[in-house]
């Protein structure tokens, strides 16, 4: 995440909290950055899938491959 806010910032994008979901920690799954004014303000919002939300909602283990080596017979 720092990688998001040093490029962000340098770019002069400023760190905002999510409005479309204010419950969220931003460091938990995602980033919200604003830039402009007047009338011509940009919102980005960079998300993340969380290693809980893989497990609810895909049952998969974050860091563990389903991927296996081919069989080299």
């Amino acid at each position: 995440m720092d990688f998001y806010r040093t490029t962000a910032k340098a770019d002069g994008w400023h760190l905002q909290h999510d409005p479309s979901d204010p419950n969220t920690p931003e460091t938990t799954a995602g980033l919200c950055f604003t830039k402009g004014g007047d009338g011509e303000a940009l919102l980005l919002t960079v998300q993340f899938t969380t290693a809980s939300d893989l497990k609810s909602e895909y049952d998969y283990e974050a860091g563990r491959s389903s991927i296996r080596a081919p069989d080299s017979r």
